[in-house]
Order: structure tokens, then C-alpha cells, then sequence
């Protein structure tokens, strides 16, 4: 694991950008080995990461926390906590992968052009960075060894089953083309199943952005 206390250069998907005050927030990589994957699996590991992080919040949030996908968690509709993933192959094999994770704890000032919240925010509490931290691994540790085990099929539905928007009608975007839409969940290769009138489409990441 590498952590910092003041993120400089954070990024997310694509070139988007994270942003994180000093010292306020918890912004880490877990360097993970997944040799036992296939490279068409390497969804599943957005999936652990994600229920990992869910998991803890929801020990200290009283309400719904959501995964959006591909890799956010969300808390009443506004951004808590996010990952990026970049991996690294070999051959048709798996050699390295770094798990990017932001989450926004003690901040409670975000520019206006994002819909950001955070623990101290959601229950006006200040906490413990390192002390999160420690339960953050070994929920993350705990889910990711679910997929060692060969249940990666049990997660992905955990995972389906925490979407935000799932069964909702949702607007969204696709192109410069927006539609409301029901979300159904995900395929194997992670991609979201969208039900839009009596079709579900399949989309890639970025392909589509649900709008709020």
C-alpha cells in the first residue's frame, strides 16, 4: 500500500480529476498480485474494491450507500468516495494491479461544480484517519479473498444488487443524446445494462453518464 496526506495530481477514469484537501481525506494505492485471474475477469476486482469500501461506510453512514458504476460510491445521490484501477498484464495474464482510492472523510468544503459529500458531513463527526484506514484493508482484504475463492459470480451480484439507480428510472446521457432509463446491472465484463423502453442496451465505461 502507498497513502499520502496531500494529493496533488489526483485522477480518476479517463483524465478525470480528483481532488482531496490536505490531510482531511484518505488517498491510497493497494498494489495487488490477482495472478489467479483472467484478464476478462478483471472487472471482478472494481467489484471487491467497491463492496470493500460500501461495506465499512455503511458501519458509520445511517442510510443507503450506492455504488455507481463503474467506480464511485455515492451517499444520497453525492460522490464519498472513488477508485481507479490500472492494470497490468503479461502475456494473457495478469502480472500487476494498482487500486487507486480516494475517500472523503473530515473535508466539508467542496467546489460547487461537483456534487461531493463526506463522513464528517454525513454524520457530523470527525474520524480517525489511520483507524479507517485499518478497517477499510481488511474489508477490502476480506471481499478480495471471496475472489480467491472462486465467488467472484456471488460478489458481481452484491455488487448488481448496491447499483444506484438499479430498477429506478434514471435520466441519462449517451453521446450528446439523453434518455431515461432503468438500470438492470452488469455483465461479466463489467459493462451496465441499461433497459431503455422495451431494449436493454450494453455500455462501455463512459460510454454513458446517468444525470442528476
Amino acid at each position: 500500500m502507498v497513502i499520502t496526506d496531500d494529493q496533488f495530481a489526483g485522477k480518476g477514469q479517463e483524465g478525470s480529476i480528483w481532488t482531496s484537501l490536505p490531510g482531511q481525506n484518505l488517498t491510497f494505492s493497494l498494489i495487488l498480485r490477482p495472478v489467479f485471474f483472467k484478464p476478462n475477469e478483471q472487472f471482478l476486482i472494481t467489484v471487491a474494491v467497491s463492496l470493500g469500501l460500501k461495506d465499512v461506510l455503511e458501519d458509520f453512514i445511517q442510510g443507503e450507500v450506492k455504488i455507481k458504476w463503474p467506480n464511485d460510491i455515492y451517499f444520497n445521490n453525492k460522490k464519498i468516495a472513488g477508485l481507479l484501477i490500472e492494470n497490468v498484464l503479461r502475456g494473457n495474464c495478469f502480472d500487476s494491479c494498482v487500486v487507486g482510492i480516494g475517500l472523503n472523510v473530515n473535508q466539508i468544503n467542496f467546489p460547487d461544480t461537483v456534487l461531493a459529500t463526506s463522513l464528517k458531513l454525513a454524520t457530523s463527526k470527525e474520524y480517525n484517519l489511520n483507524e479507517l484506514l485499518n478497517s477499510i484493508i481488511t474489508s477490502i482484504s476480506f471481499f478480495y479473498s471471496k475472489l480467491i475463492e472462486g465467488k467472484g459470480n456471488l460478489l458481481q451480484n452484491a455488487f448488481n444488487s448496491s447499483l444506484l439507480g438499479l430498477a429506478e428510472e434514471r435520466k441519462f446521457k449517451a453521446g450528446e443524446a439523453e434518455f431515461f432509463g432503468i438500470i438492470e446491472g452488469t455483465d461479466s465484463y463489467g459493462r451496465l445494462k441499461i433497459r431503455k423502453e422495451s431494449k436493454t442496451v450494453v455500455f462501455q465505461h463512459k460510454q454513458v453518464k446517468m444525470l442528476f
